[in-house]
């Protein structure tokens, strides 16, 4: 999670959408692992659209290119590229937080903690 800024350095409001394929772990052991490949980043600026609070929503509209304000931020080959892939592994959810550790394709022993929390 990072502050978002403009080019002037002033912070600014907007809805990213890192989109990725991902697969369940085949091991039986590891029931919350997901594999994931990118493939797609975008934006929405200022706030999520009215009826658009959930990322199915979201993903759903912009996909069928109803999302109004969405615009690409880089090129799908670059996201590949760059971003590649890795692991998610899911910690704890409730209704207000999700904990998930991260790791890059590259460097799956190199964990990073990831806490997102909804906001109203």
């Amino acid at each position: 999670v990072a502050p978002l800024r403009n080019s002037k350095g002033q912070p600014q409001r907007a809805t990213i959408l890192l989109q990725g394929l991902y697969q369940p772990d085949k091991d039986p052991l590891q029931p919350n692992l997901l594999h994931v490949r990118f493939v797609g980043l975008g934006q929405v600026k200022g706030s999520p659209p009215a009826g658009f609070a959930s990322y199915p929503a979201v993903a759903k509209a912009r996909h069928e290119g109803t999302l109004a304000g969405y615009h690409k931020v880089l090129p799908n080959w670059f996201v590949r590229w760059v971003f590649g892939g890795g692991q998610l592994t899911e910690v704890y959810t409730d209704a207000d937080l999700r904990l998930t550790y991260g790791a890059s394709k590259k460097h799956p022993s190199q964990r990073y903690l990831y806490i997102l929390k909804r906001v109203n």
